[in-house]
């Protein structure tokens, strides 16, 4: 059993480095062409929005430069408002949200160890929201409880992987040789370049509810940057972006991009 195992496990690691160098690596290698989120500057000339785009898995320098960047504008009279959806009084709920915004094709766990389980596949870490938040920061975002109130009804079928299944790929990744495992996030993060090239919300399009996703939560922050002081500093996913910006514009033409700064994700 063991060996077959094993067996399935390199084929399985033989086709994902396959898929990787043709897909990822050779048409867009992270060497050559490092993928980037940008610190977009918008101003409607008495108000300062600074938004940065976010990945919930990156180098750890992509965070250590935010982290100083917001240290900089806290120092400037800046006011910073961050994504981050309120969990529910009920466990149930937390562990089925992605399950149900994804019609039951992904696993009942939580968000954060869906994201724990991608960082750790890529060889990234996980966003490090407290380092960067202090009590006196604002959380402008909605709830599972509000998510779920507008959730269409659990299928009553579900192709989704299985908690089990979960534990089997922490448990390849833990076997794993450090020189594998390096070699396979190599890969991967070859190959999420290349789809977030090709499109930066599409891949999760295809399996989430992105009306719920997307589009309330930038109409609440819309509303939260019109309502606030004249410099705020935002950290929220890059997807919402498009979004905001033209939320904004409709409210006041006046607002417009006056600077970007691009930042590597998943290089140093």
């Amino acid at each position: 059993m063991k060996k077959t195992f094993r067996f399935v496990l390199h084929s399985l690691l033989a086709l994902i480095i396959t898929v990787g160098v043709l897909v990822g690596g050779f048409f867009f290698g992270e060497d050559i062409d490092p993928l980037t989120l940008s610190r977009v500057e918008l101003s409607n000339g008495p108000k300062t929005v600074i938004f940065q785009q976010m990945a919930h898995i990156a180098h750890p320098r992509f965070y250590d430069t935010i982290a100083q960047d917001l240290e900089r504008a806290r120092g400037e009279g800046f006011v910073y408002y961050y994504e981050g959806v309120q969990p529910s009084q009920d466990p149930t709920r937390n562990t089925q949200l992605l399950s149900r915004l994804s019609k039951g094709t992904a696993p009942e766990i939580e968000l954060r160890q869906f994201y724990q389980l991608m960082a750790d596949m890529t060889g990234l870490v996980l966003q490090p929201q407290d380092r960067f938040t202090q009590p006196q920061d604002h959380n402008i975002d909605i709830s599972v409880d509000d998510l779920f109130e507008q959730l269409p009804p659990a299928p009553t079928t579900s192709n989704a992987s299985s908690a089990a299944d979960i534990e089997t790929i922490e448990k390849s990744l833990a076997e794993m040789t450090p020189s594998l495992r390096a070699r396979v996030g190599h890969v991967l993060r070859n190959m999420v370049s290349g789809l977030f090239r090709l499109h930066p919300v599409l891949p999760s399009s295809k399996v989430l509810d992105m009306q719920l996703i997307l589009h309330q939560r930038d109409h609440l922050l819309v509303e939260s940057l019109k309502n606030g002081p004249s410099r705020i500093y935002v950290t929220y996913g890059a997807a919402h972006f498009p979004g905001v910006l033209q939320g904004l514009q409709a409210q006041d033409a006046r607002w417009a991009v006056v600077k970007r700064t691009p930042i590597r994700i998943f290089q140093p």
